[in-house]
């Protein structure tokens, strides 16, 4: 809190505690930047709003006054004051005008209000105007009115107190006066202590504090510790005597409800009081909260329930006025048992105060002295008390106590800390102990026994039931027959995952009952020694003791009072916030009764009926009070706080370029409550607990969409509220965004199918080329071949017939050699036996050629395959085998060469195979021979497959698959 100095407090419509006062740092005297500002407080953390700017300085907020449609007037006070309405929702002041077309007034007073509408005062000079506050923010002057002697001027102590016929106006600068509505001055009240000549002893008349209560009007006076009241007839105030209070610095505070209580301080206790006509004064509460020089201002939703007090001195108290429906005793004591001693009177035994004593009838509690030996005895962790007709057992710390009812003297039978202690009959007491024995204590002979040893264990309680003692230990379950004095130990492997027993209790439907640390309780059936567990609380506390009201269990745990249903097992969780003194309760301090339960606590003890005890409803939601995020359109990260635009937000959009988000959020009527605790998470991920901090920052949140779900807790872990929902889309840069994606996909597909396009139009191209680079060849050749056989040819055979008519034997030799090679060439360039043998013979010829003109052998299986192929491929089979077989002979160096021509179905085969030195077969290889390059295009212009197999001294394998056109 950063108020110094509380001056006034309301609620708004949000259930949010609004605070107006003084910071010490804003003065007069002290040269400061800091602007006055109000604050927010939602029950765990303070906002600070700072007001506009004005010509003057402001030094103070005097009054925060709700209207109707929730929004505030404010009222500053400096060297001028200044009056705004505030929305809570929007956070936007609004200036008002207070004459004279100005924002700053010389003097005004607080806004009041009465049938329905607003009046404030205002003063320039001498002169006090009555004005109407219009909801436009319009001042109506109604009449105005001087004083001719002193000085005064218009404050926040100034009275207006409105009648059906009359005003009453006054403060302690100008004497009280009474007017009609018109203006007329109908009487003035001691004019006298007004006077600069008055007495010394004289106080000022003037009304501090007013109040309505009953159709009647009730005054606090200056300096007068009597409560008056106006007489509306006679327009008069008289005191009321024997209604007075101690001290002169009393305050009302009237709720929603018009519900009023009076708060005074007297000496440094803030104490409340009731009121009525016909009682007077009553008082509730009292709390030492002062120092010295403190004032006080107050603030209520609901005063039977709770009340906000601000002082002067920077401190803000809460108080939760005892329910009704849940009456606290010893609210500053731990209880540690309780016992019913007859009718409506019990017995209460605290952890370190001693004992107490209850008359339940008159709810009168007062201390329950006990004396030994003649002097006061206190005792000391009492774990039960055991009333009987004269005598009274019980226990401080390591003493059994026999104490007298009627004398109240008391006998002491030291031995070992008692942790637990039960009376089985009429001579026994059984305890239990830390570390020692389970002992038993004989009423009759004062002897301690050892029944069983325990060394090793807590026994933390012990419940008897026929002659079977059942005690709940720190490592499991212990059981002991008081007759046959038999014992058994059930440790984690028999009773489950918690052996930490920490309370035992009987009920006849169930068995014994066992409550842990965790929070489980278990049901133990002596007769099979089995264990089952029957209830499991939400929040793993411990269970420290269990009361039976008919169908319905009451457990309380160290966190919470449980009303559970073991038939449906319905669960109701009950707090401090149902009107209980705390949340802890303590072990061995339940007890039933014919009118309600009593259960002790850390702090207090508690009554209460359990057909009175309904949980509390919670209006609360949780909204959000700020984003802080990049806005685009102003081009920086911004602040909203307006809860009107934050609560229509659909969603949250985080540009690519500022991922940067954060928030606050608060819950909505819940001041009173500061143990919330805050959970968010993002879609389906994991919860991230925030524990009681209200705010989440995402310094850069990934881009995507996302659900943020944010809840609040109470202090049993339980949601409460409304849960808020917010939708985030942060961007991602518009390069890794689906459209840009899609975009560049699209167009390395566009590229893509323009590269293939290319590539298919130069393999056409390439395939053209080769084709007609093939087809140029065989013209080529062909015309070649002709010129060879009808020129040269021609040529060496007139050559040869000369030589032989002139009988020239060597020249018709070397020309009939030049001839036939010559001839040779030339069907090698065109070879006419296609044509006039056809494919598979022309192929047959030509290996048969092959093998006449080397020393290679030759072996061929040639199938028919002519009628599959037209001129155009016959000749490129041709021509492929050719090629291989000439390579056969210029490069293999080979012995054997088979060839085989095969059809299988609809593919022609052909096998070239050699037993030469081979090669090695390389793509390189392949791409710079031009003749194994024309071999493998003129099989790929027949659609065919090609594979060369050579290794270095291994020979080589030619293979081509050629599909058949027919």
């Amino acid at each position: 809190m950063e108020l110094d100095v509380i001056h006034d407090m309301a609620f708004d419509h949000s259930g949010f505690l609004w605070l107006g006062g003084e910071t010490l740092d804003i003065r007069t005297i002290i040269l400061s930047d800091k602007k006055l500002s109000l604050q927010r407080f939602d029950g765990q953390t303070f906002h600070t709003i700072p007001l506009p700017y004005f010509e003057k300085k402001l030094l103070s907020v005097g009054q925060v006054y709700q209207r109707k449609d929730g929004k505030f007037y404010i009222l500053a006070n400096g060297q001028e004051q200044a009056l705004m309405l505030f929305d809570p929702l929007s956070m936007v002041f609004t200036k008002i005008k207070l004459g004279n077309n100005k924002f700053l007034a010389e003097a005004i007073s607080k806004v009041f209000s009465y049938n329905n509408k607003d009046y404030i005062l205002t003063q320039k000079d001498r002169e006090i105007t009555l004005n109407v506050l219009k909801s436009n923010l319009e001042l109506i002057p109604l009449f105005s009115f001087e004083f001719k002697d002193g000085k005064y001027l218009l404050d926040n102590s100034t009275q207006f107190i409105p009648f059906e016929k009359f005003i009453l106006i006054g403060d302690d600068n100008f004497p009280l006066i009474a007017m009609d509505w018109e203006g007329n001055k109908l009487k003035q009240y001691s004019v006298a202590s007004f006077s600069r000549d008055r007495i010394a002893n004289m106080n000022k008349f003037w009304i501090t504090e007013a109040f309505q209560k009953g159709g009647a009007y009730y005054t606090f006076m200056n300096q007068s510790n009597l409560l008056h009241k106006i007489d509306e007839d006679k327009i008069d105030i008289t005191s009321l005597r024997g209604n007075s209070l101690p001290g002169p610095n009393n305050k009302f505070v009237v709720d929603s409800l018009s519900n009023e209580i009076i708060c005074s301080r007297e000496g440094n206790d803030l104490v409340i009081r009731s009121f009525d006509a016909t009682n007077g004064f009553q008082e509730l509460f009292r709390d030492d909260i002062f120092d010295e020089t403190s004032g006080f201002e107050l603030e209520s939703k609901n005063v039977n329930e709770h009340l906000w007090v601000g002082t002067t001195n920077k401190e803000l108290h809460y108080y939760r006025f005892p329910s009704s429906k849940v009456i606290n005793y010893l609210p500053t004591k731990s209880i540690r048992t309780i016992a019913s001693v007859k009718d409506s009177t019990f017995l209460i035994a605290t952890e370190t105060d001693g004992w107490y004593y209850l008359d339940k009838a008159t709810n009168e509690i007062a201390p329950y002295n006990l004396i030994e030996n003649g002097k006061p005895l206190k005792p000391y962790s009492s774990r039960n008390i055991i009333v009987e007709d004269e005598i009274i057992w019980s226990n401080s710390k390591g003493n059994i106590l026999e104490i007298n009812k009627l004398t109240n003297e008391v006998l002491a039978y030291r031995h070992f800390p008692v942790i637990c202690m039960e009376k089985p009959n009429d001579t026994t007491i059984v305890y239990g102990t830390v570390g020692y024995n389970l002992m038993s204590f004989n009423t009759k002979t004062k002897k301690h026994e050892k029944l069983v040893a325990t060394d090793s264990l807590f026994v933390y309680d012990i419940e008897i039931n026929d002659n079977l003692l059942v005690g709940a230990t720190d490592k499991g379950v212990l059981t002991y027959h008081l007759k046959t004095k038999e014992t058994a130990f059930y440790d984690a492997s028999k009773v489950g995952e918690d052996a930490f027993m920490l309370m035992v209790d009987y009920h006849p439907d169930y068995g014994f009952l066992l409550g842990t640390r965790s929070g489980n309780i278990l049901s133990y059936s002596p007769d099979d020694g089995m264990f089952t567990t029957v209830y499991r609380d939400a929040l793993q506390a411990g269970i420290a003791t269990i009361l039976f009201e008919e169908d319905n269990w009451y457990i309380n745990t160290f966190n919470g009072f449980v009303s559970f249903d073991p038939k449906n097992e319905t669960v109701t969780r009950f707090s401090d916030k149902d009107g209980f003194s705390n949340n802890e309760a303590n072990r061995y301090s339940a007890l039933k009764t014919n009118d309600g339960l009593f259960v002790g606590t850390i702090k207090g003890l508690n009554f209460f009926k359990p057909s009175d005890l309904t949980s509390l409803s919670n209006n609360s939601r949780l909204v959000l009070l700020k984003l802080r995020s990049y806005s685009e359109s102003e081009g920086r990260i911004t602040n909203v706080f307006d809860r009107n635009v934050l609560d229509s937000l659909k969603t949250i959009v985080l540009p690519s370029e500022h991922k940067e988000m954060e928030i606050d959020f608060s819950l909505t009527h819940n001041t009173q409550d500061s143990k919330n605790s805050f959970s968010y998470r993002l879609g389906e991920e994991d919860w991230i607990d925030l524990k009681q901090k209200q705010s989440i920052r995402f310094p850069n949140l990934a881009a995507g969409k996302y659900r943020l779900e944010l809840v609040a807790k109470d202090f049993s872990g339980n949601r409460i509220g409304v849960p808020m929902i917010l939708q985030i889309h942060s961007k991602d840069f518009f390069y890794k965004t689906w459209w840009f994606y899609l975009i560049v996909t699209f167009a390395i597909a566009l590229l893509l199918l323009y590269f293939l396009k290319q590539a298919i139009v130069r393999k056409k191209l390439q395939e053209q080329f080769s084709h007609e680079m093939m087809r140029s060849q065989e013209v080529e050749r062909t015309r070649i071949a002709k010129e060879l056989h009808d020129s040269v040819g021609q040529q060496l055979t007139l050559i040869k017939k000369k030589a032989q008519n002139s009988q020239l034997p060597e020249i018709t030799h070397l020309t009939h050699n030049a001839l036939e090679e010559v001839r040779g060439i030339s069907r090698g360039l065109f070879p006419t036996t296609l044509k006039q043998l056809g494919l598979s013979e022309s192929i047959e010829q030509l290996v048969y050629t092959m093998d006449e003109q080397s020393e290679m052998f030759f072996s061929s299986e040639i199938d028919v395959i002519d009628m599959h192929f037209d001129e155009t491929a016959t000749l490129h089979i041709y021509r492929f085998i050719q090629e291989s077989l000439t390579n056969v002979i210029k490069h293999s160096e080979a012995k054997t060469v088979v060839i085989k021509v095969l059809r299988k179905e609809r593919t022609v085969f052909i096998h070239i195979n050699d037993n030469g030195k081979g090669f090695v077969a390389s793509d390189r290889l392949l791409n710079k021979s031009f003749g194994l390059k024309s071999m493998a295009e003129r099989i790929k212009m027949l659609r065919g497959v090609l594979s060369i197999d050579s290794r270095a001294g291994s020979g080589t394998r030619i293979t081509a698959k050629i599909p058949t056109e027919k």
